[in-house]
């Protein structure tokens, strides 16, 4: 070694060189050590203390952390890897656990664990949700969240942190999940200030490479931090943000019912049994595992698919029975997601709005706003509040025509199919599509008939045997999946009018409005098929 190589000493819970080496902190008997994986030739785990990594002119010894968060369980490890069969095999275990101490429904438990098996692979996912157990008092949230961060990769317990500093410090120091109990942003907090910056921290945190910046006060200078991972995050409300409350996963908890009201000896030793095949399971998979960065489910809106594709990505590749869940489950998430804007404020003006819109058009004031949502959501709300909102949300000003009415403003017309959308039940949202379309000189109502009734196709779809992929005619949409997309709708929603279903696949897909032609057509198409024997 040349006299002028320095050795120095490095802590560290997890190194990863692609194609060569893995190295994990664990704890043996009580103490941390390290499962080393030589990636090259893909021989099982060994366990050493320490590594020695030549870097350039620099011996380095790295050593695994060993501080207070550790000691006193805040910070949760596996142990020796252990086999577990298969990806899918370790997916059923791990809900099984979930499930079996938290009053949760099965499907929500199976997304909370698939994103916390993708957690465990996060130096290849694009993004991670943050998993957001929600209700009120004693609905279980608490004990959902721990039981998550229990078999989460490095899960670190952090609603006790005390500062912004320590809490970032130790997120970047550990790298990995992050749970938070009873993480109200904003509300009861008497430093507004630290929760704006809890929230731009989490809103970062979602997506690679999930740094923020801050300004050591004693030296003066920036300090960059890595809050990148899987964030749970157990709240009795939503959050104040709407940025960070479309990265989150809702999980609605409404019963009172734990499993146990104490989590016994056997629930820790088996978080712990899979935590160490977890670990068995990112040594075997994470120099192997790759987004699939073209994986979308049609219908979903892009911050649900942005979320969704690396979670979507590992079931596709290790757990293909539930990659054919999800899907389905995509649809339902999409239409909470509405149910949960819809109870918000910018949701309560979008929807009053709307219901003041379809007694009559021609503008509306922040003052009617108020009144409207008083008397059909029971909210009392000041004007000036909701005055604030008007202009971020998209409202323009307009002419007054007497002076009782001085302020009016309306939602332009190329936004309202999208607000309705975005924040409207479903309800809600059928009629106000449906009523806006029927007034449209663009479009002819559909006439009354019954189910049993059918209506001729147009000419350009003579026969449905005929259908190919013409894709053109939906302005170079894949035909399939806009013909998978409408058959849904129909099967599901087979109540719903022709019109609504064909507008609807034309917002999926972003079809362009000499497309509804086409998209009607293929709708009673569809509706042929469905109920001929």
């Amino acid at each position: 070694m040349s006299s002028k190589t320095k050795s120095k000493t490095r802590e560290t819970a997890s190194r990863y060189k692609p194609g060569d080496w893995l190295i994990e902190e664990i704890l043996l008997e009580g103490k941390p050590h390290f499962a080393v994986k030589d990636l090259a030739t893909n021989d099982d785990a060994r366990i050493e203390l320490s590594k020695l990594e030549f870097d350039g002119t620099e011996m380095i010894t790295w050593v695994p952390i060993d501080d207070d968060l550790l000691s006193k369980g805040a910070v949760v490890l596996p142990g020796l890897p252990q086999t577990y069969g298969d990806a899918s095999l370790l997916f059923l275990e791990s809900v099984d656990f979930v499930l079996r101490y938290a009053s949760v429904d099965s499907t929500h438990a199976k997304l909370a664990v698939l994103a916390v098996m993708t957690g465990w692979l996060q130096e290849k996912a694009p993004v991670l949700p943050i998993l957001n157990p929600r209700g009120g008092s004693e609905t279980g949230k608490s004990r959902l969240g721990s039981l998550l961060w229990l078999i989460s990769y490095h899960g670190l317990r952090a609603d006790g942190a005390l500062s912004l500093s320590s809490l970032f410090r130790n997120i970047e120091r550990w790298h990995g999940a992050v749970f938070m109990n009873e993480g109200d942003l904003g509300r009861g907090r008497t430093d507004e200030s630290e929760s704006r910056q809890i929230v731009k921290a989490l809103n970062a945190g979602y997506e690679k490479p999930g740094t923020i910046w801050r300004t050591n006060k004693e030296t003066m200078e920036s300090e960059v931090f890595s809050v990148f991972g899987l964030k749970i995050i157990a709240t009795r409300q939503g959050f104040p943000d709407d940025a960070l409350e479309s990265r989150a996963f809702v999980i609605p908890m409404r019963t009172s019912a734990d499993r146990k009201k104490n989590l016994p000896p056997e629930a820790l030793a088996h978080a712990q049994t899979l935590r160490d095949k977890l670990l068995a399971f990112r040594l075997d998979n994470l120099d192997s595992f790759t987004n699939d960065y073209d994986l979308e489910f049609p219908g979903v809106n892009p911050r649900l698919n942005q979320i969704l594709q690396p979670m979507a990505s590992l079931a596709k590749s290790k757990i293909p029975a539930f990659y054919r869940e999800i899907a389905t489950i995509a649809q339902e998430l999409a239409e909470a997601l509405v149910e949960e804007r819809a109870k918000s404020l910018d949701g309560l003006i979008v929807r009053a709005y709307f219901l003041l819109d379809l007694k009559g058009p021609g503008g509306t004031t922040a003052r009617e706003i108020a009144e409207t949502i008083l008397g059909n959501f029971e909210e009392d709300l000041k004007p000036e509040r909701i005055g604030k909102r008007l202009g971020p949300l998209g409202f323009r000003k307009t002419r007054a025509t007497t002076s009782a009415r001085s302020r009016l403003v309306e939602l332009p017309p190329e936004m309202r199919e999208d607000m309705a959308r975005k924040y409207l039940p479903r309800d809600e949202r059928d009629t106000v599509l449906v009523s806006r379309e029927s007034e449209s000189p663009m479009v002819t109502p559909e006439p009354n008939r019954s189910s049993a009734e059918t209506v001729a196709a147009p000419a350009l779809f003579p026969d449905p045997a005929t259908i190919r992929d013409e894709d053109k005619l939906f302005g170079g949409k894949n035909f399939a999946d806009v013909f998978s997309h409408i058959r849904n709708r129909v099967r599901w929603d087979s109540a719903r009018p022709d019109l609504w279903i064909a507008r609807d696949a034309m917002l999926a897909f972003q079809m362009p409005e000499n497309a509804q032609g086409a998209a009607l057509a293929l709708v009673q198409i569809v509706r042929r098929m469905e109920t001929d024997p």
